[in-house]
C-alpha cells in the first residue's frame, strides 16, 4: 500500500496517531502548488504533479477544502481520495451533493471541538448514522454579515481590515460583505514571529504545545488573493505588524483581529481602536478560546489601562468565543 498524505498540522498529527497502519504506509507528502518544494523533495509532491506519481491512496488530513477541489481538478480518481477531517466532509457534501469519496475521520478530531464545552456556532450533522461536529463556524460568519448590514445601512464611513489573515478564509467573507470598501490585510503570510511566540509562552499566555500545534506558515499572498471576490479592493500589508502600518491616515468601519498572540493584539488595538468610526466594530477572535484567551484578555485589559477607560464589547458564541467591540 502506497499512501500519500496531504497535511502537516495538528489534523494530520491526530490522524496518524489514530491510524498507525496508515502512518506505516505513508510514502510521500502532498503540498499546494503555491508552496515551494523543500530542498530534499524526493517524497514531496505538488498537487499539479500528482498525475505523474504512482500511489494507491491520497489521504487529505487538513482543514483546507480548496486542496480537495485542486486535487479533483488535476484528475485524481475519487476512489483514491480519503477525507480525514470532518469539516472537509461537510464542505464536500455542500459542494457536490453526495459523498462519493472515502471518509476516515478519527473521533479525536471531533471530540477536540467539544472538550472545553464550548462548541460555539458549529452545526451538528450525521453521516452513515454517525453524529459529527461540523466546524463551519456559522455564528462567526453570520455575525459578520449582520454587522456589515448595520454598517452599510447606517452609512458608517471607513475602510475595513483584518489583522491575522492566515489563508484568507475569513478575509474573503469580509471582502464579500464590503464590496465597495478597501480591505487592508495585515499578516506576515509566513506564520507566527518566533520572538512573539516565546513571549506568549514565557508570560504564561499560552502553552508551548499549543503554540507548536498552531503552525500558520502554510500560506502566501497568492493563496489568499485567489479567494477574494473583489480583489481590486484588497490592499496587502505583508510583514510584522505594526511595522506595516500605512503612512496615510485611514479610518475603519470594521476590523477583524485574529492573530492569537498578546503583543500583536495589543498593537492592533492601539492602532485600530482610535481610528474606528463611531458605531464601527472590531471582532476580536479567541477571547474565550482556552488556548489563547489569557493573552487576548490581557491585551485588552492592558489597552484599557493605557487609555483610561473601559471598552464596550459583547461576547458571541462562535467557535473561539470572539467578542465584538463597538465604539
Amino acid at each position: 500500500m502506497r499512501i500519500l498524505l496531504c497535511g502537516n498540522g495538528i489534523v494530520s498529527e491526530k490522524y496518524l496517531d489514530t491510524y498507525r497502519m496508515v502512518r506505516e504506509n505513508v510514502k510521500g507528502y502532498v503540498i499546494s502548488d503555491d508552496i515551494p518544494l523543500p530542498q530534499n523533495s524526493e517524497n514531496v509532491f505538488h498537487i499539479s504533479d500528482l498525475c505523474k506519481v504512482e500511489f494507491d491512496e491520497l489521504d487529505i488530513a487538513n482543514s483546507h477544502f480548496e486542496t480537495v477541489v485542486q486535487i479533483l481538478e488535476v484528475g485524481i480518481k475519487k476512489e483514491k481520495i480519503v477525507l480525514c477531517y470532518v469539516g472537509l466532509v461537510y464542505e464536500y457534501l455542500k459542494q457536490y451533493g453526495k459523498l462519493d469519496v472515502r471518509v476516515r475521520v478519527p473521533a479525536v478530531l471531533t471530540s477536540m471541538m467539544v472538550e472545553s464545552g464550548m462548541v460555539y456556532g458549529n452545526r451538528i450533522g450525521s453521516i452513515n448514522n454517525t453524529e459529527l461536529v461540523i466546524n463551519e463556524d456559522y455564528c462567526r460568519r453570520g455575525t459578520l454579515q449582520l454587522l456589515a448590514r448595520e454598517i452599510n445601512e447606517r452609512g458608517i464611513i471607513g475602510d475595513v481590515a483584518e489583522l491575522g489573515v492566515y489563508r484568507g478564509d475569513f478575509s474573503q467573507y469580509i471582502n464579500e460583505a464590503f464590496p465597495d470598501r478597501n480591505l487592508y490585510l495585515f499578516d506576515t503570510f509566513e506564520g507566527f514571529w518566533k520572538e512573539q511566540e516565546m513571549q506568549n509562552v514565557s508570560s504564561g499566555f499560552s502553552r508551548e504545545i499549543d503554540i507548536m500545534n498552531s503552525d500558520f506558515s502554510d500560506t502566501c499572498v497568492s493563496t489568499v488573493m485567489k479567494k477574494m471576490i473583489h480583489p481590486h479592493r484588497v490592499i496587502i500589508r505583508k510583514g510584522l505588524f505594526p511595522e506595516t502600518i500605512p503612512d496615510e491616515p485611514i479610518g475603519f468601519a470594521f476590523v477583524s483581529i485574529d492573530c492569537d498572540l498578546y503583543q500583536p493584539i495589543l498593537d492592533g488595538l492601539r492602532y485600530f481602536f482610535p481610528r474606528l468610526s463611531n458605531r464601527g466594530y472590531i471582532m476580536l477572535h479567541d477571547y474565550n478560546n482556552p488556548k489563547f484567551s489569557v493573552g487576548v484578555k490581557k491585551a485588552l485589559s492592558d489597552y484599557e489601562e493605557e487609555i483610561g477607560e473601559r471598552v464596550m464589547y459583547v461576547p458571541i458564541p462562535d467557535e473561539s468565543g470572539s467578542i465584538v467591540i463597538m465604539k
